[in-house]
C-alpha cells in the first residue's frame, strides 16, 4: 500500500513509517468524523481555529499544534513523523509560532487541491481524498512519545495570588461534556489552547483575522444556539474586552448567561508579546502604546444589569465561579486581576523581539 500523492511512494506497511494528519479549517474537514473513528490508527493534530471540531477525548486527538506554544506530546508527534498530510490548513503567522514548517515531508490538502512539494494538482475533492484514506486503511506505526497529560487543578491556599498560569491550571478542572469554551485573540490563545475539552464543537475562536474584542459579541450568538444544558465560559484580555463590551446589554436584555472572564493584566499582552517578548521577563518597561487605561471590569455589571466580581487570589476565582454557575439570567463577569508580566507558560519560550521587520535577540 502507498501513499500516492508522495513524490517518493512509501509503503506505510514499513515499520520505519511515521505519519500525522492534521485537521483544521471547519468547513474542509466535513469526513473527518468518519476520517478519526475508523482503524486507520493515524494520530492528528488541529490548528487553534478547528479545535474541538471532533471531541478532544478522541482515541486519535492529538491536541492542538501551534508551533513552539504546543504540548510536548504534539512537539514530539510533529517533530518525529516522517510525513505529515495537512486536512485545509491555512498558514498564517498564528498557526505556527517559532515552528519552521518542514515543507519536504508536508502535503497541503485543500476543499479541492492537493500541494506537495513543487507538485500541484486540482480538482481532487478533499471528500475524496479522506474517502480514499479509509477505503485503503492507510496507518502507521506507533512511537514512543512523552507523556499526554491532562493538566490537574493546583494544590493552592485560599490567599495564593493568581497568575495567568494559575488560572488555567484550575480552570480545566471546570471544563466539562457540557461546557462551550470560547477564547479571545489575546495571551488567552496559549491557554485556551491546552485545555481539552469534552464537547464536539464546544471550543470557538477567530484565529483566522485574530480580531480583539471578537469572543463577547460572538457569545452572544452561542448562547442563543448552543443546547439545553450547555454553558459557555468566555476566556478574554482586557484589551479586547473594552473593545464590544456593549455586548453585554444585549445578553442582559435577552436573559443569556455566559460566564465571562476577562483577565486583567493592564496591557495589551499578546501585542507586547509579539513585539518584545522579553520585556514579561525583566525589569524592562512596556511600549506606552501596549499600557491600557485600567478599567474595573466586574463594575460594568452595574451599569448593564448584570453580575460582576473581581478576584485577585485562588479562594475569590473559586468563590465566584461557584456564583456564576448559579447565575443562570444574565452574563457573569469575572475580573481575573494578574501580574502585569504573567503569561502562560507555553507563551515563555519567546525569547527575542522585533526590529525592523526582523526577529532579533
Amino acid at each position: 500500500m502507498t501513499v500516492a500523492f508522495r513524490s517518493k511512494p512509501v509503503t506505510v506497511e514499513d515499520p520505519a513509517y511515521r505519519g500525522l494528519a492534521i485537521g483544521t479549517y471547519a468547513p474542509a474537514v466535513t469526513p473527518a468524523p468518519a476520517f478519526a473513528q475508523t482503524d486507520l490508527k493515524i494520530p492528528y493534530v488541529t490548528e487553534l481555529l478547528s479545535k474541538a471540531i471532533l471531541p478532544d477525548d478522541d482515541a486519535q486527538f492529538a491536541g492542538v499544534f501551534d508551533g513552539k506554544s504546543s504540548s510536548p506530546y504534539v512537539q514530539s508527534l510533529v517533530e518525529s513523523s516522517d510525513f505529515v498530510l495537512a486536512l485545509g490548513v491555512w498558514l498564517t503567522d498564528i498557526n505556527d509560532l517559532g515552528w519552521p514548517i518542514d515543507l519536504d515531508k508536508t502535503a497541503f490538502a485543500s476543499w479541492n487541491t492537493l500541494k506537495y512539494g513543487t507538485s500541484f494538482i486540482a480538482q481532487v475533492s478533499l471528500a475524496d481524498r479522506v474517502d480514499g484514506l479509509i477505503d485503503k486503511r492507510v496507518t502507521c506505526k506507533d512511537r514512543i512519545l512523552p507523556a499526554n497529560t491532562v493538566q490537574q487543578a493546583p494544590v493552592m491556599n485560599p490567599a495564593d495570588e493568581l497568575t495567568y498560569q494559575v488560572f488555567y491550571d484550575f480552570i480545566q478542572s471546570q471544563v466539562d461534556e457540557d461546557t462551550i469554551v470560547g477564547a479571545d485573540a489575546s495571551l488567552n490563545y496559549f491557554g485556551s489552547m491546552l485545555l481539552k475539552v469534552g464537547a464536539r464543537r464546544g471550543f470557538i475562536v477567530q484565529s483566522s483575522y485574530s480580531a480583539i474584542g471578537y469572543i463577547g459579541p460572538a457569545a452572544t450568538g452561542l448562547s442563543l444556539a448552543k443546547q439545553d444544558g450547555q454553558r459557555l465560559m468566555v476566556l478574554s484580555g482586557d484589551g479586547g474586552f473594552r473593545m464590544t463590551v456593549q455586548c453585554l446589554s444585549t445578553q442582559t436584555r435577552f436573559n443569556l448567561n455566559p460566564i465571562i472572564f476577562v483577565t486583567d493584566n493592564g496591557v495589551y499582552g499578546v501585542e507586547q508579546w509579539l513585539a518584545d517578548a522579553p520585556v514579561f521577563h525583566g525589569s524592562k518597561p512596556f511600549y506606552n502604546s501596549c499600557i491600557l487605561h485600567r478599567w474595573n471590569y466586574s463594575k460594568l455589571a452595574e451599569v448593564f444589569g448584570c453580575q460582576g466580581w473581581k478576584v485577585h487570589t485562588y479562594g475569590e476565582l473559586v468563590a465566584a465561579i461557584n456564583g456564576a454557575k448559579d447565575n443562570l439570567n444574565s452574563p457573569f463577569i469575572i475580573q481575573v486581576v494578574v501580574p502585569q508580566r504573567s503569561i502562560p507558560d507555553n507563551a515563555n519560550w519567546k525569547q527575542t523581539k522585533v526590529a525592523d521587520g526582523r526577529a532579533v535577540l
